[in-house]
């Protein structure tokens, strides 16, 4: 073989080995971050330098840049209640480079020099957050619990994601209170303080939706006669297959849907788009995902169960999401025709719409539910009496 050729081959069989072994360390990552990954993702760090009456001065750590606009969360010593934690309203980038935020405290007082994290769910962690109670109710796996703040007999059963876990959903507690409806926010396996999973692993709503259907069940024999369903980024999922699947899905009458995760295979093809990952290697790494951990990428898309279904749906997304691509809540627009209302949110990435606009997100939330409401009334009065025998 001549020299040139030779070398040639020499040079494919290295961009093949190349391609293969980073194709495998994708594949590894989507175990990693995907099936078995934590709720709660890294936030980014920063140092506070400066503390008046009603603001901080931060200075940022590292190479993630916090988002200078919209509602966020700041907490110092694990984000737990033997720190302190605030939420950031307002940022402006200062020309030496320094970040100034107005700042709320509401768990104790930051001090120079104290290292702390954005968090964008925005709230204080606690074992049970004010103004909701611990409710417990059987499931498939064994004891199940949730968070319950009691109202009337319409429930918004709140299901959260993968990474936020159920603290995100207070943001939507808090929009649907003035409504008087009960809230129940359900923890699901792998959540802390419920059974895991067989595996480990996240199933994202193929399992899950058991676990729905039992709080499902609990609010039922709680008294709710109204339920309206929401549902953040994966827990989105959940709920596409509880409709696909449960006995009970017909005591659904309404969705609430924010970033909605419909189809798997379609957002761990957009974040590795977005994270710069090649196309090839996001591709071979799908197939090894398929052989190494039985991925059968089709059997995670919801978007059949969600088309099929006549109940009406606000969406909620930002239009910088770079982990669940805005196309796929439109193309669920397109397919209900009318039924479905869509609310952009410019610059808002994944589940970050309430953070850029939290009186905007929680008006929509608020008047949405207050029609599912007037909807079941008006049904509950044009209901024929039952007659008796």
């Amino acid at each position: 073989m001549e020299p040139l050729a030779l070398i040639a081959a020499a040079l494919a069989a290295c961009v093949l080995i190349a391609w293969t072994v980073a194709s495998w360390i994708a594949s590894t990552r989507i175990r990693r971050e995907a099936l078995l990954g934590a709720h709660s993702r890294p936030r980014p760090q920063t140092r506070v330098v400066e503390v008046t009456s009603d603001s901080v001065t931060l200075l940022q750590l590292g190479k993630r840049a916090p988002r200078l606009t919209g509602t966020w969360g700041l907490g110092g010593e694990g984000l737990g209640g033997e720190g302190w934690y605030g939420r950031v309203t307002e940022g402006v980038r200062l020309e030496d480079g320094q970040t100034r935020y107005r700042f709320q405290p509401l768990v104790g007082i930051p001090a120079v020099g104290e290292t702390c994290a954005l968090d964008g769910i925005a709230y204080p962690p606690s074992a049970t957050p004010e103004g909701m109670e611990d409710v417990s109710f059987p499931g498939p796996l064994g004891a199940y619990r949730g968070w319950r703040a009691r109202g009337g007999t319409t429930w918004v059963i709140a299901v959260h994601g993968k990474s936020g876990g159920p603290r995100e959903l207070l943001r939507v507690a808090d929009a649907v209170h003035p409504t008087g409806c009960t809230v129940l926010i359900p923890f699901y396996r792998n959540d802390e303080g419920v059974p895991p999973s067989e595996d480990g692993y996240f199933h994202f709503g193929r399992s899950e939706w058991e676990d729905l259907e039992a709080a499902v069940a609990f609010a039922l024999a709680e008294g709710a006669e109204t339920i309206v369903m929401s549902g953040h980024s994966m827990g989105a999922a959940i709920v596409g297959w509880f409709l696909r699947r449960s006995r009970l899905a017909g005591h659904v009458s309404a969705l609430v849907l924010d970033a909605p995760l419909l189809d798997f295979y379609t957002a761990v093809s957009w974040t590795a788009r977005t994270t710069g990952v090649p196309a090839p290697v996001t591709w071979l790494g799908l197939k090894l995902g398929r052989l190494r951990f039985g991925l059968r990428w089709r059997d995670y898309d919801t978007r059949p169960a969600f088309a099929a279904t006549d109940v009406p749906a606000l969406i909620l997304h930002g239009e910088a999401d770079g982990q669940v691509p805005i196309t796929m809540s439109e193309r669920f627009v397109e397919a209900r025709s009318g039924a479905v209302a869509l609310h952009r949110f410019p610059d808002a990435g994944h589940g970050q719409a309430w953070n850029l606009d939290p009186i905007r997100y929680e008006s929509l939330v608020q008047a949405f539910v207050r029609q599912a409401m007037t909807r079941a009334a008006a049904e509950h009065d044009e209901a024929p009496e039952a007659v008796a025998g």
